[in-house]
């Protein structure tokens, strides 16, 4: 009796010992009820075993729509935890999430790998997903609207211009650079700044650098963004003013950032013709009373001087006119040695001339697509001898409508608006 005894303990004793590790895995926020859109929340997974962890542990935060979901530190938290009278070791790591407009959002599952000890046998690897949470998000009082909200103690909007906004050549570009920077906020929550659609400008945008900077809990997200703006066309350009809301969570209150607007006046590049309208006719009546018709008298003579010298070199146009032709010889003897700026000036003055042919296919050859983005600064190796072939191909294609007979004369000296 007393051996069947025995090997009844010894039999339970060692099934007991060779029982799988309990292993159980959770998920949540760490704020109760409904949370701010744009306010930073804590969302958790933890892994718990009444064993202990033999090996490294992995943890993969949902993907969700409508929400940012970041991870800032590399390494969880290791503790323990008594459950129904049982310790079991723990592990937890914490990541930051942003609701980006009001609603309910249920974030799916994420997923644990571990290697858990097993008491009596080989370490069991574990691969279980973590249960969905449900979160609601809501505007603070008194916000109303569907876009995007910061939510952040501090937030400070700078901007810089390279050149600064006003007088512009046709082919100028100018560089703005937008910094938005705010505490408890990732640099990915910042809005990206609107595209402006305008005609006569093409707006060229850098990817954003976005920083976070963390330590002991704290959260201070930065987002840069520079776009440069150059312009095709001659005239007035106005940029609206931009604004960013945000929530002062400090004051509990709205508030508003705002850029100013910039304007622009651009006149034609180095080629454009008629530099004879700076005698504009807001200033005639002036000169007139300042200088008398005398004045008027001379300037009528040099205007009839000038018309019998162009009469005279029409009947030599093939050898001497500097038709389009000869301007466009011009520029192609330019562009070996000129700066990429005033190359792109020029030919888009020559374009402006020539009142033929189609902008867009110009703008669909590569080598002008490079001489774009080198005015641009987005890269530099603009290959001249490339675009330079280019221009004397597409010459060759179109010249037939251009040359002296057919070709357009150069711009009157004051051209009737």
């Amino acid at each position: 009796m007393k051996c069947i005894v025995y090997v009844v303990f010894f039999v339970s004793s060692w099934v007991s010992f060779l029982r799988a590790a309990d292993v159980r895995v959770l998920a949540g926020v760490s704020t109760e009820g409904p949370v701010w859109v744009g306010e930073r929340v804590s969302y958790y997974m933890e892994i718990q075993t009444d064993t202990w962890f033999s090996g490294p542990i992995e943890m993969v935060a949902p993907g969700m729509d409508g929400a940012i979901l970041g991870q800032l530190e590399t390494f969880g938290i290791n503790g323990t935890a008594r459950i129904n009278g049982e310790t079991y070791t723990t592990h937890r790591k914490e990541f930051v999430l942003f609701a980006l407009a009001p609603g309910v959002y249920e974030i799916p599952a994420g997923l644990v790998r571990a290697q858990v000890a097993n008491p009596g046998g080989a370490p069991e690897d574990v691969s279980i997903a973590s249960p969905a949470v449900t979160l609601e998000a809501v505007f603070p009082s008194g916000v109303e609207g569907d876009g995007p909200l910061i939510v952040s103690p501090q937030l400070t909007v700078t901007e810089s211009w390279d050149p600064k906004p006003g007088e512009a050549k046709v082919g100028d570009a100018f560089t703005r650079t937008i910094v938005m920077e705010a505490s408890n906020v990732m640099g990915m929550v910042f809005p990206v700044v609107p595209e402006v659609q305008m005609a006569g400008l093409r707006v060229y945008r850098d990817p954003p650098r976005v920083e976070d900077k963390t330590g002991r809990g704290s959260l201070t997200g930065t987002r840069e963004e520079v776009l440069t703006y150059v312009f095709e066309q001659p005239g007035s350009y106005e940029l609206a003013p931009l604004s960013l809301r945000w929530w002062n969570s400090r004051q509990n209150a709205l508030e508003v950032e705002t850029l100013p607007a910039a304007g622009f006046e651009v006149i034609p590049g180095a080629l454009a013709i008629g530099s004879a309208g700076s005698m504009s006719s807001d200033s005639g009546e002036g000169v007139l009373e300042k200088w008398g018709w005398s004045l008027l008298v001379s300037f009528l003579m040099g205007v009839a001087l000038l018309l019998w010298f162009r009469g005279k070199l029409a009947g030599k146009e093939s050898k001497s006119e500097p038709n389009l032709e000869t301007l466009f010889r011009t520029l192609l003897h330019r562009i070996p040695e000129g700066d990429a700026r005033d190359i792109y000036r020029e030919t888009q003055s020559w374009l402006a001339l020539a009142e033929h042919g189609d902008m867009e296919q110009f703008r669909q050859m590569p080598g002008f697509h490079s001489l774009e983005a080198a005015v641009s600064g987005y890269h530099f190796d603009w290959d001249r001898t490339a675009y330079r072939a280019e221009l004397s191909e597409w010459w060759k294609k179109q010249a037939d409508d251009i040359r002296p007979g057919k070709a357009r004369p150069l711009a009157d000296l004051n051209p009737r608006g």
